[in-house]
């Protein structure tokens, strides 16, 4: 995620990684913008997430969805860290 980059959609302004098809989805749903899915051990997926309202332009993220959980972008960096410390000491 590079904060700050979007592209014009037909709702407004989506993030350069956005590739939700917008327009499906009622109200504030539609405002949901996510991107590819990445791929981990065991299944597990990594998703970047934001909401943008197309009146305001408020945003409310970027998050990562990490499995069922949604991480800040601070959160997401400090598990990548600690995966790899762990993976350098194993």
């Amino acid at each position: 995620m590079t904060a700050g980059t979007t592209q014009r959609s037909a709702l407004g302004s989506c993030p350069t990684w956005c590739v939700t098809e917008h327009g499906q989805q009622l109200g504030e749903e539609d405002w949901v913008h996510s991107s590819q899915p990445i791929r981990v051990a065991g299944g597990l997926e990594l998703r970047a997430c934001t909401s943008i309202d197309p009146r305001t332009g408020a945003e409310d993220g970027p998050y990562v969805l990490l499995g069922e959980s949604e991480l800040t972008a601070e959160e997401a960096r400090a598990v990548g860290e600690a995966l790899l410390l762990l993976a350098r000491t194993g």
